[in-house]
């Protein structure tokens, strides 16, 4: 990874600029960072480490999106992930944020829930690379094995939510929601748009996401090889419509992430 500039401070010195511009991004209102900096303190949150390869104006983030500002925090001496919600942002609160972030922990899915407020989401920090930086640094021997492994896991935590209803809502840009740590340990971000549907296509949507968009499939066909693209559609929408266990198998055993690719054999007429 590239070096980060880090800055830490007091919640005190926040209220002052540069650094209240990002608690009340884009405005920088007084009376907004003033209740930013309350509610940080109801989630016990002690100092900020703006810290990061994005910069806004002169501060280092974590991140900037449509909905937030995500920041480093320091809370009981550890460093945490802060959203911070954007004036501007079409959302009014984090809190439906974080309770769909808690639920997906529920069944081992996403960064740790830490706490909610109208304005701050508190979670885990995650020290991880995007999917297609992760991808392009991994290399070497191994590699396959690595990215299947990976893979593997993605899929899986993508099938424990479809079973528990949380539809994420946005791993068909996979790129932009999922970190992938120095461990191949990937975790999924972002639940903003997420809701519960009993028709949840998380799985769905990351393997279109995966084996069958632009470049980044590209790029994982060349390490993986090539997959029978017409029975992964089949076994997809078996999975969708019939049994999940069953069908999450052969949706795996088509991509070959189980061990062996699975390989139809073709009927024959006489």
């Amino acid at each position: 990874m590239a070096e980060t500039q880090t800055r830490l401070i007091g919640l005190d010195e926040a209220s002052r600029q540069p650094y209240s511009t990002i608690l009340s991004y884009p405005s920088g209102n007084p009376e907004t960072v003033l209740s930013r900096i309350s509610q940080m303190k109801s989630l016990n949150v002690e100092g900020l480490d703006f810290n990061g390869h994005l910069k806004i104006g002169r501060v280092a983030v974590l991140g900037k999106g449509v909905a937030g500002i995500v920041i480093v925090g320091v809370t009981d001496g550890r460093r945490v992930a802060l959203k911070v919600r954007r004036e501007d942002s079409r959302r009014d609160s984090l809190v439906k944020e974080g309770e769909m972030l808690r639920m997906a922990n529920q069944v081992e899915v996403g960064p740790k829930f830490a706490g909610a407020t109208r304005d701050v989401l508190a979670m885990e920090l995650i020290d991880g690379d995007t999917l297609p930086r992760w991808l392009e640094h991994t290399t070497g021997r191994g590699q396959r094995s690595r990215v299947r492994t990976t893979f593997l896991d993605m899929l899986r935590q993508c099938s424990r939510l479809d079973s528990a209803g949380i539809d994420h809502g946005e791993l068909s840009r996979a790129h932009k929601n999922i970190l992938v740590t120095g461990s191949g340990k990937p975790c999924i971000l972002d639940f903003e748009s997420a809701g519960l549907s009993r028709r949840a296509s998380n799985l769905t949507s990351l393997v279109q996401y995966l084996f069958f968009g632009g470049g980044f499939a590209r790029n994982v066909a060349r390490i993986l090889g090539p997959i029978e693209k017409e029975n992964l559609l089949i076994d997809l929408r078996f999975y969708k419509t019939s049994d999940k266990t069953k069908g999450f198998e052969k949706v795996v055993g088509t991509l070959g992430l189980g061990g062996k690719r699975r390989v139809r054999k073709e009927s024959r007429t006489n």
